[in-house]
């Protein structure tokens, strides 16, 4: 009687922990590719970063950072520093890039689109150059644009096409919200299992 009642909580933690690992399995394989609606913040060819450069920001704190750098050339060149565009964090995520510095004007960067598939968030981002018959100012410029959109705990991909035409991949890596409290949800349900065991011993 007594190994009945000890099993009967191992095998109900045993059948939480294998639905957890399903959950995680069916949405990883249900994940289906859309587009993601963004809204551009900012953008330009005036920043403060001055090396070419691909972030994403998730919190107040970072945004603060972020654009206390992109606008300190603003403190010498314009009437001051302008405000930090309020940003809603729990519901909303800032993409930023940076293009470097660049000899004159005419430079450009910027996100065309934005998608996730396969659980993860797609950005794909354009540089251009000014063309051959471009006659602007030799003034150096600092190309960016950052925009805002549906917050997303997804690794992140940005697929550049360089302005010679070449396309670069690569990530930031984003663990997941939702697969990281199933994870910790299975790893508790064993860890009872095992402890109930040694108990009823």
């Amino acid at each position: 009687m007594e190994f009945k009642k000890g099993i009967c909580p191992s095998v109900f933690l045993m059948l939480l922990a294998l639905g957890a690992t399903s959950f995680i399995l069916k949405e990883s394989q249900a994940s289906e590719s859309y587009d993601l609606e963004f809204e551009v913040i900012d953008s330009g060819d005036l920043s403060g970063y001055c090396e070419e450069e691909y972030l994403v920001i998730k919190t107040e704190v970072e945004w603060t950072s972020v654009w206390e750098k992109h606008t300190v050339l603003c403190m010498h060149l314009c009437t001051g520093r302008p405000p930090c565009p309020n940003v809603d964090f729990s519901e909303k995520t800032v993409i930023c890039v940076f293009m470097g510095e660049r000899p004159t004007l005419g430079y450009d960067i910027s996100i065309e689109s934005i998608w996730v598939e396969e659980e993860r968030v797609h950005v794909d981002v354009v540089k251009r150059s000014p063309p051959k018959e471009y006659s602007g100012g030799q003034a150096l410029t600092y190309p960016f644009m950052l925009v805002s959109l549906e917050k997303a705990d997804f690794e992140v991909v940005f697929h550049v096409t360089e302005e010679t035409g070449t396309d670069i991949e690569f990530s930031l890596p984003e663990f997941p919200t939702m697969t990281f409290t199933l994870t910790l949800l299975v790893m508790f349900s064993v860890a009872m299992v095992a402890f109930m065991r040694k108990f009823r011993r």
